[in-house]
């Protein structure tokens, strides 16, 4: 089929293909590349517990206002993850280029399509389940809750495109399982949250913690003039 101007339904596709990929290249490249050089200028140590230890004395200076390093630098950038994982944003958006490529150039194959990007997630996930990228353990497992549903999704999706005959594949039930699945992804990731939540089993860091320990601090301080009155 063509428009009023000559134009034909591929060329239509062509076109927006070409927009989304330039779009996805502005936000998904230069993007991670400012985000990778200003990380590189911020990382100061190699050993995860010396990273853990500055990470830590940043945040505590941040939420005391001591200094502005936490803006000037972008620690805000990497204090989310282990000292290994510290380019873990920037990975992540790579990984996000790579599936928007998959959905561009393999579009007309669904199921090539589907599979690659299946690959692809599983290639990204198996990594984070050998290392953890987050310092917070509810961030980490939350993170792995979710990358499993998608899996499943997408999983799932690639089945369908093989046109299996079986009663699983009926629309009905298919989407029931689809539904299932879903919601139990959804529930464990609510339920982990809301136990971490009234729990307090959040942020190594805090205000109250940064408070008890400077009061801490104080007290010790007011010990030490204290003694040297009386000496």
């Amino acid at each position: 089929p063509t428009c009023n101007y000559g134009c034909t339904k591929d060329g239509f596709h062509g076109i927006a293909v070409f927009i989304v990929l330039a779009l996805a290249s502005l936000y998904l490249v230069a993007f991670p590349l400012w985000m990778a050089r200003k990380i590189s200028k911020s990382v100061t140590y190699r050993r995860n517990k010396d990273h853990r230890r500055f990470i830590e004395g940043r945040e505590a200076e941040f939420l005391l206002g001591l200094n502005g390093l936490w803006e000037l630098r972008r620690i805000y950038l990497l204090s989310s993850f282990c000292r290994p994982w510290v380019y873990h944003k920037v990975l992540n958006m790579g990984v996000k280029l790579m599936s928007a490529c998959l959905l561009g150039f393999l579009s007309s194959d669904i199921g090539t399509m589907t599979l690659c990007i299946l690959i692809l997630w599983c290639a990204w996930e198996v990594p984070q389940i050998l290392r953890r990228p987050y310092r917070s353990v509810t961030s980490t497992v939350s993170l792995h809750i979710l990358s499993v549903g998608n899996l499943l999704n997408v999983l799932m999706g690639y089945l369908l495109t093989m046109h299996i005959r079986s009663a699983f594949f009926v629309d009905s039930i298919f989407t029931m399982w689809l539904i299932a699945m879903n919601c139990a992804v959804l529930g464990g990731f609510s339920i982990l949250n809301l136990v971490a939540f009234f729990r307090k089993a959040g942020w190594p860091v805090t205000p109250r913690k940064v408070a008890g320990e400077v009061k801490d601090y104080m007290d010790v301080l007011e010990a030490l003039e204290i003694s040297q009155n009386l000496v």
